[in-house]
This record gives C-alpha cells, structure tokens and sequence, in this order.
C-alpha cells in the first residue's frame, strides 16, 4: 500500500472520508483557509517586490518639503531628482516583472506548515495498492479519519511582511521618518528649489507691475491664526480682535504706493521707502488695527488691495462668587467662583481683610493690634488650563491664622482676575461679608 504523491498542480484538494456532511463542512473550510492564505502571499509578494518604490518615493517626498535640495549646489539639484525619479521608474518596472500570483498549491502548502504531517495536502492521497482486501482499506480509512482530524484545524496562515532579507540595513524604515519629518515640518516646493532655465544673454526679460501682499496677524493669546488677505474677497468684511498687526508689503521697480487708512486711531500711517532691508523696490508698512476702518493701497494709478476691517474688542476679564462662602464640617471656609474672560483665564486669587472696625473693644482689647497685610491665596483653575468660562471651588483652612474668629471687611472675600490679554490689569469682584468665627466662613 502507497500514497499517490502529491503533485503541486492539484486544482483542488479531494477529501475521501468521513460522511459526505462532514466532507462538504471539512472541504468549505479549508477552501476558506486556502482562499485567505493566498490572499496573504499576494500580500508578502507585493511587498516583497516594491519596497524599493515607496522606499524612494518617501525620499523625494522628505527632500522636496524639508527643502533638502537645497543644499546642494543648483546645477546638481534637477539631475539629483531626476536620478531618484528614474531609480523609483526602474524598480516599478522590476517588481513589476518578477511579481506573480500564488497559486493553490503554494497556499496548502503554507497552511500544511504550521500542522503536523501535512495533513491538507494528505487529503487527496488516494489508496494505491490492497483497495481489494478488507483489512487494507480498514487501516486506510483509519488513516485518513486521522488525517481529516488535523485538517480540521487548518486556518489561514498571516502574510509575513517582514523585509529583513531584502533590506538588511533597514533603509526604508529611515525614509519613513523623514516622510513623517516632511509632512510635519515640511513646507517646500519643487519650483522653490530647482531652478528653471536661465534668460539667454541679450534677451529681455518680461515687465511686471506692481505686487502688494498683506496679512493680518492677531495677538498670539488669541489663538487665532495669521489671515493672508491678498487670498480674501476685498467685497466682505474682514473681522479680527482687537490688536492685530497688519502687514503690508508692495513690490514696485518704479511705482511709487501710496497707503491710505483709517484703522490705527492715528494721523494716518505711510509706506516706508525702498531699499532699506537690502531689497531694492520694496514698501512696507506695518501697524496695529485700533478701531474699524478701511485699508487700501494704490500704486501707478490702480488699487492693488483694499480691504474694510470690523475689530473683536477685548473686553476685561469678571470674576464673581457663586453663593455665599461656607464652612465646611471641618471648620474650613469654602466657596465658588465663576470667572471668564474672551481668550481664557490665566489667573486667579483671594484677598482677606480684617473689619478693624468691626471688632469687640472688650475685655483689654482697647490698642490696635499689629497691622497685617491682607490674606492672599491663589484660587484653583481647571487641570485643562485656561478657559474662556471657569467655575471652581476653593477650601481654605484659616483655624490657625491670627484672624481666626475675627469680622472682616464688608465684601468678605475680594477675588481678582487675570486675562490672557496682558494690557488688561486683574480685575477684581466683592464677595459675601464673612460670619463672625471664622475669617472666610
């Protein structure tokens, strides 16, 4: 008795035992199996065979943005990326030569890997020799019984993706970091960094007017990002808070622009004269939006941007007590605040002061005592940082302070409040008179 071989070409795996529901359930699943497995070597193959495509592409990529060609001198930067171009062009064409589809065969063979004895292969094995006498096909059978139960726990084997062997220095894992480097930080443009063809001698070069560019730039505790506004439509209203800086920059050979605004809140702001940065033909201007107005900016009789500004104003940051204070089971002195302000809240703190006043005279207590400085503490704000709207609750434990029983001044508890706007000096709200007992409570 002998088992046929195996031949590598077998379409299909035939299952010869067990009841024909068994076989139909076995034969299904492993269809499955062998369906994904190739699915996976389609997957190892690909990979396998273009590394070197993206590998090269990711450089190009990172060089471009993070404006590496700029480095080298300009006649060698057009042939330098041309070369990783035509290298990416040539291992496409290489991959693409040598890649091919898996077949069945190969994928039985990947899942009988990971079993003992093979046994999905082993399913098609016919009996070749005793198929007459009984006691030959008895063992057979029980052979195969055997076989099927190992079959039974095929399942698709996991693309290995791996390129150890193919790239043993690990080169495409640098060139993903200066990918990821590149679509961080990365600004640049090819036609920043390769130059075009030079104008032949003699020849004339092309006359060009006047150029304006202008942004807005509003204060960095806003949040809010710089507006390039020669790419805003001029018919709509420009919005920005108050204290933005607007920069202004005309490009002009001959031209002389002329500024006219009504944003500062001053006389009137000009553009500055050429030449003085090193930048012959240049005009700037740069001030701060005050107030509404409009902006625009003329030069060889045409207007080269005009704009009409509505400003945000800042206002001061408030700060309130939420209730009156309390005192808590423990004899400490609790109590909540509200504050908020237009860009966030970066501070907040209490003050205490003793009623003088107010205090029993009795019992020897006729001289003044020492004179304190009022007590200040630091109210709590959210664990996140500063929020345009807060709202927290502070416990402050004075049992043990000088104080401690004593009135203090009608308003109780003084809270003041910092802006994110550093020209807003804090502002600072009354509270609830405090009980007597407890400086706070």
């Amino acid at each position: 008795m002998a088992d046929q071989p195996n031949d590598p070409k077998t379409p299909r795996t035939v299952i010869r035992t067990g009841t024909p529901q068994a076989q139909g359930g076995l034969k299904a699943q492993i269809d499955r199996a062998v369906s994904r497995t190739r699915l996976s070597l389609v997957a190892e193959r690909f990979t396998q065979a273009f590394w070197p495509v993206w590998t090269i592409g990711f450089v190009i990529v990172a060089l471009v943005r993070l404006n590496g060609l700029t480095l080298l001198p300009d006649p060698l930067r057009a042939p330098l990326l041309g070369l990783l171009v035509a290298g990416m062009a040539a291992f496409l064409v290489r991959g693409a030569l040598g890649f091919r589809l898996p077949r069945r065969a190969e994928a039985v063979r990947r899942i009988d890997d990971a079993l003992p004895g093979r046994p999905v292969a082993a399913l098609g094995d016919a009996q070749a020799l005793g198929a007459g006498d009984a006691g030959a096909r008895a063992v057979w059978q029980a052979h195969m019984a055997r076989v099927a139960r190992l079959a039974a726990g095929a399942a698709a084997a996991r693309p290995d993706l791996t390129l150890s062997r193919q790239d043993p220095r690990a080169l495409r894992y640098g060139a993903l970091v200066l990918l990821f480097a590149a679509l961080l930080f990365g600004r640049g443009e090819v036609a920043e960094q390769v130059a075009v063809a030079p104008v032949p001698a003699g020849a004339t070069a092309v006359a060009t007017g006047p150029m304006l560019e202008a942004w807005a730039s509003p204060p960095a505790y806003t949040g809010q990002p710089t507006l390039y506004l020669t790419e805003i439509d001029p018919a709509a209203p420009v919005t920005v808070p108050e204290g933005t800086i607007l920069t202004l920059r005309v490009y002009a050979d001959t031209e002389t622009a002329a500024l006219s605004e009504t944003v500062s809140g001053g006389s009137g702001q000009t553009l500055g004269g050429t030449g003085g940065d090193g930048a012959p033909g240049l005009q700037s201007a740069e001030f701060t939006i005050a107030q509404p107005g409009e902006v625009s900016v003329q030069a060889g009789g045409e207007t080269l941007g005009a704009w009409r500004f509505e400003v945000t104003p800042d206002g001061p940051p408030t700060v309130r007590l939420v209730g009156p204070p309390e005192r808590t089971a423990e004899g400490a002195g609790q109590f909540t605040y509200a504050a908020d302000d237009d860009y966030g809240v970066t501070a907040a703190w209490a003050q205490v002061t003793l009623d003088l006043p107010a205090i029993d005279r009795r019992f020897g207590l006729r001289p003044d005592p020492d004179p304190r400085d009022p007590i200040e503490f630091d109210l709590p704000l959210p664990l996140s940082g500063a929020g345009t709207a807060i709202e927290e609750t502070e416990v402050i434990d004075l049992a043990r302070h000088p104080w401690a029983g004593l009135p203090v001044r009608p308003g109780g508890v003084l809270l003041r409040a910092q802006g994110s706007a550093p020209h807003h000096p804090p502002q600072q709200a009354e509270g609830h008179r405090g009980a007597r007992g407890h400086a706070v409570s």
